[in-house]
Parts: C-alpha cells; sequence; structure tokens
C-alpha cells in the first residue's frame, strides 16, 4: 500500500477530498508561540482605591495586584441585574502592578497601573471606550493565591487602555500545495487535515478559503505539481511544531516523558500537536474531536459526545483522564493557560453607581470569556474545552 500524502484539502460541506500534497508553505511561519504580550501603561481615573489596590498605593501591600477587571456602569440599566450592556464593556488587564498615584479632585487619586490587555472581543477589541459613567475594579488572584474575585474600588475613567493594537497573531503568507497528485481549480472552501502514514486522518482547526492563481511542475516528483493559492490561515503554525507534526505523522510519540526536556513554549506546541491527533473512542467521555481513517466517513458529533459523556460519566473520586492523552500529553506540570480569563463565572449585578460615592453596589465581576474563531488563544481554548 503506498503512502498517503501528508496534507489533504477536504471540502468544507462534503468532506471531499479537493487536493493531497507532500508539503505545504506558508502552513509553518517562524514566530513565537505562546504570542508574547505588550506591556502597556493605564491610568485610573478619579480612582477611589479598596482592598488590594488600596494597600498597592499605600505601600502597605505588594504593587504586583495580579490581574485587574475593569468592569463598565452602564448608566442607563436602572440597576438591572445582569445588564448586558454593563457585561460587554469588562476590559481584563493581566500581569498588572502599581507603578506610580496622583491627587486627584473630590479627594480621589489617579492611579497609574503597568499590565498588557486580554485580547477579547469587548469594545471592539478594546479600541473603543464604551459609554459609561466609571468602572467597578476587581483584582484577581487573591493574596493567599485563591481565584476568589477581590473589590479593588473604583474610578471615573481610564487612560490607556482603549486604542489601535498590532494584531498578535497576524494571517500567515499565501500558500502553496506542494507536490500535489491532481491539482484543483478555481475557488477552495477547504479544512485542511494531517494524514498519518497508516492512513488515519486528523481534520486541524484551520480554514483555507481562496482561488487557485497558478500551478507548476513540482520538485517533489516527477507527475506531481505546486498549487498556489490566494488564501491564507489566520493561525498558522509554529515552525517548532514541524518536528512535532514529523512525529504524529510517523505513529506518535516513541514513549513516555518525551516532552520533559522541552521548554515552555515548547511543551505548550507539544500540548496542542498532541490535541490535534488525538483518537477518541465513540464512548469517550470527553469525545468531541472528528477523527476518521481514509476511506470511513466521521460520526462523532457535539450530540453524540454529550450522549457518550453522560452515558460514561465516571464514579466521585475517580480520575477522568482521557486514553488517548495518557502517553501523548504531559501529566505535570500543566500546561500554561491561554490567558487569565479561561474561566467562566456568573456575570455579575450591575447597579447604577457614582464612583465618587463610598457605597459600592454588591456583586463581583467576572473575567470576560469572549473569544473568536481562528485565534490562537480560541485554538488552545476550544481544542482544550469539553464543554457541553
Amino acid at each position: 500500500m503506498p503512502t498517503p500524502s501528508r496534507w489533504r484539502l477536504l471540502d468544507y460541506d462534503t468532506d471531499a477530498v479537493i487536493a493531497e500534497c507532500g508539503d505545504i508553505d506558508g502552513l509553518f511561519t517562524d514566530r513565537v508561540f505562546p504570542v508574547p504580550p505588550v506591556y502597556e501603561r493605564y491610568t485610573l481615573l478619579g480612582c477611589a482605591p479598596e482592598g488590594p489596590l488600596r494597600a498597592a498605593v499605600d505601600g502597605t501591600g505588594p504593587a504586583w495586584l495580579g490581574n485587574v477587571y475593569l468592569q463598565g456602569a452602564h448608566a442607563l440599566c436602572s440597576g438591572l441585574a445582569n445588564c448586558t450592556t454593563c457585561y460587554n464593556t469588562g476590559e481584563e488587564l493581566l500581569d498588572v502592578r502599581v507603578v506610580g498615584h496622583t491627587p486627584a479632585a473630590d479627594g480621589l487619586l489617579d492611579v497609574e497601573l503597568e499590565g498588557h490587555r486580554s485580547d477579547e472581543l469587548n469594545n471592539d477589541r478594546g479600541t473603543r471606550a464604551p459609554a459609561v459613567s466609571g468602572y467597578r475594579l476587581t483584582v484577581w488572584p487573591a493574596p493567599d493565591g485563591s481565584e476568589e474575585l477581590l473589590p479593588a474600588g473604583d474610578c471615573r475613567d481610564v487612560a490607556g487602555v482603549f486604542h489601535e493594537r498590532p494584531d498578535p497573531c497576524p494571517p500567515g503568507p499565501p500558500l502553496t500545495l506542494l507536490g500535489c497528485r491532481a491539482a484543483p481549480s478555481g475557488l477552495l472552501n477547504a479544512k485542511l487535515a494531517h494524514v498519518r502514514v497508516d492512513g488515519t486522518v486528523h481534520v486541524l482547526d484551520q480554514w483555507v478559503y481562496g482561488d487557485v492563481v497558478a500551478t507548476r511542475p513540482s520538485a517533489l516528483g516527477d507527475g506531481l505539481v505546486d498549487v498556489e493559492l490566494d488564501a491564507r490561515l489566520e493561525a498558522p503554525l509554529a515552525a517548532n511544531q514541524r518536528p512535532l507534526y514529523d512525529m504524529w505523522r510517523a505513529g506518535g510519540p516513541a514513549g513516555p516523558n518525551e516532552w520533559a526536556g522541552l521548554e515552555r513554549s515548547d511543551r505548550y506546541l507539544w500540548v496542542r500537536a498532541a490535541l490535534a491527533h488525538r483518537i477518541h473512542a465513540r464512548t469517550s467521555p470527553t469525545a468531541r474531536c472528528t477523527t476518521w481513517t481514509a476511506g470511513t466517513s466521521p460520526t462523532t458529533t457535539p450530540s453524540t459526545a454529550r450522549s457518550a459523556r453522560r452515558s460514561t460519566a465516571p464514579a466521585a473520586g475517580s480520575a477522568a483522564t482521557p486514553s488517548c492523552c495518557t502517553s501523548a500529553s504531559p501529566a505535570t506540570p500543566a500546561p500554561p493557560p491561554a490567558s487569565a480569563s479561561s474561566g467562566t463565572t456568573p456575570r455579575s449585578p450591575a447597579p447604577t453607581w457614582s464612583p465618587a460615592t463610598t457605597a459600592r453596589p454588591g456583586g463581583r465581576p467576572s473575567p470576560s470569556t469572549a473569544w473568536s474563531p481562528g485565534s490562537p488563544t480560541t485554538a488552545c481554548r476550544s481544542s482544550c474545552a469539553e464543554n457541553p
């Protein structure tokens, strides 16, 4: 049986094979993953600090706050709990420390912070200031290391938060399919799949959409062609992932703990590659991916995965580790989170309030969970998440 081509393009709607090729120019790019954050300076204007923020300002506590959540107070919500407008104005500032403060009007303070913004969808990705009357402030994690959300006061406005930023993960270069057995034509709307030497096909979280612009004979073999596309991947793979895909192409890790000698960023890439190549039994408690062998049809869907998860739920106190991850994914240490905002907690009440008042409305805001398909953060979250 001949060795199958390494990459396949599958029709987005029908899963029919559009193209098979030996390599793809533009799939792996020389960039750092995860994308390093860009630190900025922010100012809380007209701030009445409380709790850990007050301690950082007074010098009685550490200057490092952890993460700060800015919950906008929508002046027109009339005290309605769970106001969607208020919730959607939230901004997360990560790895924040206090770097200074100055007196402001009415006995308040202007507090200067340093940190970086979480890449979320709220407020047009942080480019547009919301129409709010002020911001409630929350800090987490707590000084004892718990994930408790601590009130940190409020402020009348903020500076330095809302502005244009470079795309943290710009699209990759135009794609060229190298060593195709047959050249596709016209507009391609396809899913990208990685094929092991045994014929197992793994559909990746990559979408190829664009026209064929040129074809030429390929240097990879007689009768093969290279196909140039005007398509780009929204989240190309890192160059350091190529040897990991080579390993999975050949069959996977040869033994346990091969990840242990890797640096932190390469462990992150190891986990991403392992998740992309996992194979679920149809009754797996975490079955959600669609992985199949050439010539068969995918059968695992989110609905069947939910039924499987309910029917095979582990007993209380027992471990629930997917069998597909026991040999490929590191057990310890855990991979770094894509963001400090990966958890989801109930939305907080958002009553009408005034930043200058001493009484603070009840309820604690929760981190925003907005995300966009195709981003590296999304890829990590969606590949790890086992949501119903």
